[in-house]
């Protein structure tokens, strides 16, 4: 029973170990205090400290000013309506998208069953996380309006653009699951498209080569199936292709967004370790 109960231990502690390490991979805030940590260790001389420790006092001056000068603009309450009003925007303006979507986009003559039913899938998931804000909204509101502003006075710039982004990924993290969404379905689709049009052309993918082989044979049944399938596939790409170009323009913008913060708070946050300089080595003929 001992060896059972500590292999069961192990095998925990492990997947503990494993989904925490996953989760500070994916928040910014974690990648952040990681890096910092990691500077911690390149330290080769005196210099490198006083290097870093000055960069870092410069990134908590930075950041109490930057707290400041909101704290100057807006008091906290404030800032948690403008936090939950962005985040309603946010659900308004993709009931608005959605609901657009549903009907003939610029234009253009859609599968109206499939359209429907997308449309009715994603206004049902936008229903759920205003569910979710709604339950969420009196316990953010008083976190915001206590604790927020004072905590990230004590912040630095970096530390505070981090949890910004969190935040920021937490409030559009239906966009994402969207995107996810419509990219499945059309890859998905694509696939099989692909899959049926090599049927017509006599090929068949192996997976044992990873190549498309001559296909010695097609039964008539076979070919009758892949027809109609691929004629069903190829009517509705059109509905799917619409949903997944909306779905990745939006995660366009949010990847440009949290890409041009995290390039600004690289930028101060590699100012505290000198680069090591590349030599390129140049052979002579």
């Amino acid at each position: 029973m001992t060896v059972i109960h500590f292999v069961s231990g192990y095998y925990y502690n492990s997947k503990m170990s494993a989904l925490i390490l996953q989760m500070i991979n994916i928040s910014y805030t974690g990648q952040y205090l990681t890096k910092r940590f990691c500077q911690l260790k390149k330290f080769s001389s005196q210099t490198d400290a006083f290097r870093f420790f000055m960069w870092l006092t410069i990134d908590f001056v930075i950041g109490y000013l930057a707290s400041e000068m909101i704290r100057l603009e807006a008091d906290a309450n404030k800032l948690a309506q403008i936090a939950l009003l962005g985040a309603d925007q946010v659900v308004l303006n993709l009931r608005k998208l959605i609901t657009w979507l549903m009907g003939a986009p610029a234009g253009l003559k859609l599968n109206s069953v499939l359209s429907m039913c997308l449309g009715r899938f994603f206004l049902y998931h936008i229903h759920l996380w205003v569910t979710f804000l709604h339950v969420a909204t009196p316990y953010v509101s008083y976190i915001l309006t206590n604790y927020c502003l004072e905590a990230l006075s004590k912040m630095g710039i970096c530390m505070q653009l981090s949890l910004f982004q969190d935040g920021f990924n937490l409030l559009t993290f239906h966009i994402h699951c969207f995107y996810a969404y419509a990219r499945r379905l059309f890859v998905s689709q694509s696939c099989g498209l692909m899959s049926l049009w090599r049927l017509f052309r006599g090929k068949k993918y192996n997976p044992l080569r990873d190549r498309v082989d001559t296909s010695s044979y097609n039964a008539p049944d076979q070919l009758f199936l892949g027809a109609l399938a691929f004629t069903i596939l190829l009517f509705l790409y059109p509905t799917t292709l619409m949903y997944f170009t909306v779905f990745k323009a939006l995660e366009f913008v949010l990847t440009v967004i949290n890409g041009l913060i995290q390039a600004l708070s690289n930028f101060i946050c590699q100012q505290a370790v000198l680069q090591e300089e590349v030599i390129e080595i140049k052979w002579i003929d």
